[in-house]
């Protein structure tokens, strides 16, 4: 599954999901984690920040209001804020031991609807 982080510095999750200067995004799984892209983005091009995170699902962020997780939960990307101001290489090793413990769920959940929108979409990937 695709996991982006918001960020001013590109180690930290400390910007908002759709105004962050950088979006990083990485594929992760049971395995690990490896990088998908990293992308400096002016602040204001909402439009440019949606289209990364469509294939996201979930963004790691500082803060989020209703608006802008509705535009995302319609991409089917969800607002996790539980890492603000933490490294991103935490919030990587969290989702990857969650997913070889079998996490919660809802996390299994999202993880099959990300192997179906890859086998739907694959010019996105």
């Amino acid at each position: 599954m695709r996991i982006a982080f918001a960020t001013t510095d590109l180690a930290h999750v400390n910007a908002l999901p759709l105004s962050a200067p950088c979006l990083v995004i990485h594929e992760v799984s049971e395995e690990g984690a490896h990088l998908i892209q990293a992308s400096e983005l002016t602040t204001n091009d909402r439009e440019a920040h949606l289209r990364l995170l469509g294939g996201c699902q979930f963004v790691f962020a500082m803060e989020t209001d209703d608006i802008t997780s509705a535009l995302l939960r319609r991409l089917g990307c969800d607002v996790l804020l539980s890492h603000r101001e933490r490294p991103i290489a935490e919030g990587l090793d969290n989702m990857v031991s969650r997913l070889r413990d079998q996490g919660s769920r809802w996390l299994r959940h999202r993880e099959r609807e990300a192997r179906q929108w890859a086998i739907e979409n694959p010019e996105r990937l």
